[in-house]
């Protein structure tokens, strides 16, 4: 049996309701990420807390969906904690207990830009053409240039920062492929993409 890990991003939006009774009507999981200013309207912020009573987990997208690259340390992990606040009060609203905290960072920009959302040099080589145009596809990439040594470690300082404040790695027992599990990707506390 084939199974899916389906997280959706950018949420809410104009049809979440309808998309957590679609889901819902059909027993389909899945993972939101929401964006904190989104949240915000009191509409917004009872759709998450309807999507968490239905049994959704909701993800943070920060508050903005600024590039990291672009806004730095400092301003991305105020706004990741932002909505993290918000997402917080959602399930208190909810009465429901808090999941694992997890975290998708806007455009996959994890601090190198999105064009090097991960080292390709950690990608077994048979694969790497292959999974930088899977990365490179999915995504407006604005620079095609290497990241420089201050985004090299931007990206490390985020994943650190990350485990410290208690977000987790979004487990996927069943995802063999050896370009991701020989990869940076398998001990990434951020996660990617849809599974």
């Amino acid at each position: 049996m084939k199974r899916a890990y389906l997280t959706i991003d950018d949420s809410p939006f104009s049809q979440t309701d309808g998309l957590i009774n679609f889901l819902s009507s059909r027993n389909i999981p899945a993972l939101l990420f929401v964006r904190g200013a989104l949240m915000e309207p009191p509409e917004s912020f009872a759709k998450i807390v309807r999507a968490i009573q239905k049994g959704f987990v909701i993800g943070n997208h920060s508050y903005a969906h600024e590039r990291t690259s672009a806004v730095g340390f400092d301003a991305q992990t105020s706004q990741i904690l932002k909505t993290q606040n918000l997402i917080d009060k959602a399930y208190d609203v909810a009465g429901v207990q808090k999941p694992p905290r997890y975290f998708r960072f806007p455009h996959l920009d994890r601090g190198a830009g999105n064009a090097w959302a991960i080292d390709f040099d950690t990608v077994p080589p048979e694969y790497r053409d292959h999974v930088m145009d899977l990365f490179r596809d999915g995504v407006r990439i604005e620079n095609l240039n290497p990241p420089s040594l201050d985004q090299i470690q931007l990206k490390k300082d985020i994943q650190t920062w990350l485990s410290d404040n208690g977000f987790q790695k979004f487990t996927t027992p069943r995802v063999t492929f050896p370009w991701w599990v020989e990869s940076e990707l398998n001990d990434a506390i951020d996660v990617q993409f849809t599974f």
